[in-house]
């Protein structure tokens, strides 16, 4: 990932369509239920809650993993997502039950 100066986050992934999102624009939305922007936007919303900082990035993503075969894609998505938009603080004991409830939500 590529960070930036700005608020704007840019992720794209083999086969599948740029996603944009505003830090400004991170709260839950029953339309969004179900997808990566969901993920992401629940991964800013918990690190955010924890007091960490949040800023725009462009990251291209690619895996192995297949989406929707019940192999917990979504939860190595949210992983990868919090790594890295984490600083040091964002790493704590508490990041995985972060991303647990990412996952539930």
């Amino acid at each position: 990932a590529i960070v930036k100066k700005n608020d704007i986050i840019r992720v794209v992934s083999d086969d599948y369509d740029m996603i944009t999102i505003s830090v400004d624009d991170i709260e839950k939305k029953e339309e969004e239920e179900g997808t990566t922007t969901a993920l992401i936007k629940g991964v800013l919303k918990g690190l955010q809650d924890r007091g960490n900082e949040i800023g725009g990035f462009d990251a291209y993503v690619t895996s192995d993993v297949l989406i929707g075969a019940g192999l917990s894609s979504s939860a190595a998505f949210s992983a990868l997502a919090s790594i890295d938009l984490s600083t040091p603080r964002a790493m704590s004991p508490d990041c995985s039950s972060m991303l647990v409830r990412t996952e539930q939500v």
